[in-house]
Order: structure tokens, then sequence, then C-alpha cells
């Protein structure tokens, strides 16, 4: 090879070398923007969607991450309506499964429990969890003691006042309940607020002051005396009407009404038990939980 084929040769190899080096340089500019743009979008995402993060994160199993979405979201001016209600339901059942573990995730139980009564969608909601429980329980043909969870998984409500007492009696917060969608002093119910209230609102009451005392140790706070007082002054008449109604009722009693009465029922035991308070009934020559359980195959 000549001398100048040689040089014409080197020529080539330079610029196909400098053509590579322009056409790397390029894809490696255009990667870099693709990136930035791509961080940028999922930023912008993760800002202004975060119901839709919590959603995604969900069902990619990252819990943690779920919760911190629910979090924003619920405070977000952007997200309203059902898509709010939905990121406080999954709020409060997320703190409150990290609540089993860690005290620390007490004051998301109490933010997501009170901004959920606080809600416009709160009582359609918990009817929309309660029928779905219901109908999810029916489907699984649960037979003798086993239906003792018709009974448990009853009212979604219920749910969402315990667990805000929970997180209260952790925190040492216990001069407050949540009382018919309100936060209100223990200090300042009457007999008079409590006596005209409905079964499912009694309940409330003796499954919040119950958790309270569990998760105090088993004692009951100062503050919450005057309240226990007028509970157990109640236990005896309202008792004793739930059990007139289930033994003088019929089989054509529609399931839900007795479901209803048969939770008063329980949560007056756990109650009781609670205070370690025992006590005889007229119409039953048995315990309160086991008559629970007599009347399971009823429903």
């Amino acid at each position: 090879m000549s001398e100048q084929e040689e040089i014409i040769q080197d020529n080539i190899i330079q610029e196909a070398d400098t053509a590579f080096r322009a056409v790397l340089a390029a894809s490696l500019r255009t990667l870099l923007c693709f990136v930035m743009i791509f961080s940028l979008l999922c930023g912008v995402f993760f800002v202004s969607l975060p119901f839709s993060m919590m959603r995604i994160s969900d069902f990619l199993g990252h819990e943690g991450q779920a919760l911190m979405h629910a979090n924003r979201a619920a405070n977000s001016r952007h997200v309203k309506g059902y898509n709010r209600t939905r990121a406080l339901v999954r709020g409060l059942e997320l703190s409150s499964q990290f609540l089993d573990e860690c005290d620390s995730f007490a004051r998301q139980v109490i933010f997501f429990s009170e901004e959920f009564i606080g809600d416009d969608s709160f009582l359609e909601q918990n009817r929309l969890i309660d029928e779905f429980n219901f109908n999810q329980l029916r489907l699984m043909g649960l037979e003798g003691r086993d239906r003792i969870l018709f009974i448990m998984f009853y009212c979604y409500w219920d749910f969402v006042y315990v667990q805000n007492a929970r997180a209260r009696a952790i925190l040492g917060e216990t001069d407050y309940i949540l009382f018919n969608e309100l936060l209100a002093n223990v200090n300042s119910l009457e007999y008079r607020d409590i006596g005209h209230l409905d079964l499912d609102s009694r309940a409330r009451l003796f499954n919040q002051v119950e958790i309270i005392i569990r998760y105090n140790n088993g004692v009951a706070p100062y503050i919450l005396n005057g309240l226990i007082d007028i509970l157990v002054d109640m236990v005896s008449s309202f008792t004793q009407a739930a059990i007139s109604i289930l033994i003088n009722s019929t089989n054509m009693t529609p399931v839900r009404a007795r479901i209803r009465t048969l939770y008063h029922l329980f949560s007056v035991h756990n109650f009781m038990t609670m205070l370690r308070i025992e006590k005889d009934f007229e119409g039953i020559d048995t315990s309160i939980r086991e008559f629970i359980y007599s009347q399971l195959n009823y429903i």
C-alpha cells in the first residue's frame, strides 16, 4: 500500500471515529434528556396524584409507601369526594395495622379516624363496607361458633371509633372520646346523653371504654370513672331488653336485626369482663358469652 493510500485510509478511520463519537454523544444527550423528563414526570405524578400513587403502592405491596401517599391524599385539596374517602379508609386500615407493631403510628390512627368521621361520605362508606363484609361472610358458609365473625365484623363504624380510642389510650389522651360523630370530653357526657342512644351507639361506647382499659394494663384511667359508672348502671336494663328480644323473637326476624342485638350483647360482655363484673340475667342460665354462641344458629 502506497503512502497516499495509507493517508486516505487513516482519514477514513478518523472520520468514522469522529462520527461514532458524535453519534454516541448525541445518544447520551438524548438519554439524559429522557431520564430528566421521566424523572420530572414522575415527580409531577408523585406530587399531583397522591391517590393514584397510593393505589399503585398498594398494588405493588409497598404498604409503608401506600400509607404515606394516603396521608398526602387526605391532606391534598385536589383529592375530593370518593377518592378522599377511600384514602382515609385505607390510611386508617394501614396505620391501625402498623400500630400493632409500633406505637409511633398512634398519631396517624387518630388523624385518619377523626378525618374519616368528618368526611361527607362517612355514613355511606360505612354502609358499603358493612354490606361488603356481610356478603363475604355469607359466601364463606360459616357454621357453629365460627359465625361469631358476623358479630365481630358487624360494624365498620365501630372499627373507626375503637381504633381512635386505642390510639388515644396508647398516647394517654383518654380525656376525649368519639361520640355521635364528634370528639367529646368524657367529663361532659351525662346519663341523659347516653340513655336515648340506639344499640349501635351504645355498643360503640362500651367498646371504646373496654379497649382503653385493655391498653391501660387493665386499669381504668381516672378520667373515665364517671362514664364507666353511667355505663355500668345501664348494663342491666340494656342487656335484659336485648336478651328478651332474642328469646321471644321468631325465626322470621331479619338476620341483620339479630346480629345487631347480639353485637350489643357482645360489646357489653367484653366491657363487663374487662371490669371483672359478673352478673346473672333473667331468661338465661348461662353467661352472656355462651348465650351469644347459642344464638348463632339463628343468623
